[in-house]
């Protein structure tokens, strides 16, 4: 027996397949092999990201997965797909033969393994026993392990004294960027903050500590003795 596309009607399910013997002296035996017909593709239901931006310090990157007819699932990839440097990850998913998965995937900053920093877009490939695949939708997130750099930073005058136009006061000006962002196409000042401290280089006491969130192109912060 062949089924061929669009040659007979035949409805997903189970079924089986019965051969009869009989002989001359009408004993009979029957013997059935039993199969199962699958054209519909698993549902990927969930999908979604508890980050936008991952890095070292913000904890692990998890995503919530949940595939309706998980219990044919034979073949699962996660896919995860850096776009500025044009490098494909893929991660192959077990998941508990049940009608309804739901389940995580979880990636930890490691020594080990570090994702190259960039944008990503990431998606799931379920595959039944079939061979019926379903993709997920595309999730966009943030890889960034760089530090920001902090250049071109002055203070202005460098002596201070009572008979400055400004006794006692300085100014610092100083600009700070972040690589990651830029290669990204993202505001490069975005969530950027910096933290300035005014320390007693003899004593080694902290005199002022000021922090500033939300930079700009360029900084300036104006320190005058308490």
């Amino acid at each position: 027996w062949d089924i061929k596309a669009g040659s007979e009607n035949v409805i997903d399910g189970e079924y089986y397949i019965q051969i009869e013997a009989k002989d001359m002296a009408g004993n009979q035996v029957a013997v059935s092999s039993s199969f199962e017909i699958d054209n519909s593709a698993p549902e990927v239901e969930e999908i979604k990201l508890n980050k936008k931006v991952f890095s070292s310090k913000s904890g692990s990157l998890i995503c919530d997965i949940k595939v309706k007819d998980a219990k044919l699932l034979s073949h699962n990839i996660l896919k995860l797909y850096n776009i500025d440097k044009d490098i494909m990850f893929s991660y192959s998913l077990e998941f508990e033969k049940k009608d309804i998965y739901e389940g995580q995937w979880e990636l930890n900053y490691s020594d080990n393994f570090r994702l190259p920093d960039g944008h990503y877009e990431l998606w799931l490939i379920a595959e039944d026993a079939a061979g019926n695949t379903a993709n997920s939708e595309r999730l966009d997130f943030v890889v960034d392990t760089t530090p920001p750099v902090i250049f071109e930073s002055y203070v202005n005058p460098l002596v201070l004294s009572k008979e400055t136009v400004e006794p006692y006061t300085t100014t610092l000006v100083y600009k700070v960027k972040d690589e990651t962002t830029i290669t990204t196409n993202e505001d490069r000042y975005r969530e950027l903050n910096s933290v300035i401290t005014v320390i007693n280089k003899s004593t080694g006491e902290t005199l002022k500590e000021y922090e500033s969130n939300g930079l700009a192109e360029v900084n300036s912060y104006k320190w005058q003795p308490d």
